[in-house]
């Protein structure tokens, strides 16, 4: 009767074998505390473990944050976030409450960071695209917010490196201009500042030089 119990759990092949291979050691007299069957039960827990638990665990999670911003608490922040109607602050709070509760969540911070960029706050730009580019490292957006933050905080050798790589557009050419021209590398920054125009710069020139602490977005040294 034991050993008939046993056998109906849902084995695969090879654990059933053992199983009988067990059963056949006690019918011959084998010891019941040990031998095969303690080897048994150990595998056994470690199929349901690491094949059944582990598994249903991880697809948990990951579910769980495919439909982090799903729920109904973040899309009420991300409306209010997006609605340009209210107040940059109210919109800047909504966007760090939905990021609160969807840490993982990289677009809230690039639209964050876009957002504190726009009203020129550039350091706390720079902090939010940071913690983005720890979550996703090779995320392009963050990674121009954060070289456009660094150029207005006044650290265009930092910031150079990474506006190098960016795609040309007139924004990103023209911040690329204002960090060679606080290194004194002058023909570069004449270069990337003749390119921004060529392309288009779609901010007012006076609102993105009126947070830049390079010194360098005087009309005369942008003659």
């Amino acid at each position: 009767m034991g050993s008939s119990a046993l056998v109906t759990f849902p084995l695969t092949r090879p654990f059933r074998l053992r199983i009988h291979q067990w059963n056949a050691a006690r019918d011959d007299g084998a010891s019941f505390g040990t031998g095969n069957f303690p080897r048994l039960i150990l595998s056994y827990v470690f199929v349901f473990v690491f094949v059944i638990v582990a598994p249903a665990i991880e697809e948990s999670r990951a579910g769980d944050q495919s439909s982090c911003t799903e729920q109904t608490v973040v899309q009420q922040f991300l409306r209010q976030a997006e609605n340009t109607k209210e107040s940059y602050e109210e919109r800047r709070k909504a966007y760090e409450s939905a990021a609160r509760v969807c840490p993982q969540e990289v677009s809230i911070y690039s639209a964050l960071s876009a957002l504190l960029l726009e009203h020129q706050d550039a350091d706390a730009a720079l902090t939010w695209a940071r913690r983005g580019l720890q979550i996703a490292p090779e995320d392009a957006n963050l990674a121009i917010y954060e070289g456009v933050a660094l150029v207005l905080v006044g650290r265009p050798d930092q910031a150079l490196a990474i506006l190098k790589k960016a795609p040309p557009t007139g924004k990103n050419e023209f911040y690329l201009g204002l960090a060679y021209r606080a290194l004194r590398a002058h023909k570069e920054a004449q270069q990337a500042l003749l390119k921004a125009f060529t392309l288009g710069i779609t901010t007012p020139m006076s609102s993105m030089c009126s947070s830049s602490r390079t010194g360098f977005c005087e009309k005369k040294k942008l003659a």
